[in-house]
């Protein structure tokens, strides 16, 4: 069995709380109405990640 860090629990509760935070304050939505093209992506060693793009946010009221 591979030990793993105690800290994980806390670190993904923490980043769950930060995405909660923000998506219950603001609209995140694509910059110019453009959509990402979902099928373009950096691909490294291990991992895939996409091409960057800008979002906007905008204040929920």
């Amino acid at each position: 069995m591979q030990r793993v860090c105690p800290a994980i629990y806390l670190a993904e509760t923490e980043m769950f709380m930060a995405f909660i935070a923000i998506f219950s304050t603001c609209y995140v939505e694509p910059n110019n109405n453009q959509m990402p093209n979902i099928h373009d992506k950096l691909s490294g060693a291990l991992t895939i990640c996409p091409k960057s793009y800008q979002v906007k946010f905008i204040k929920r009221v």
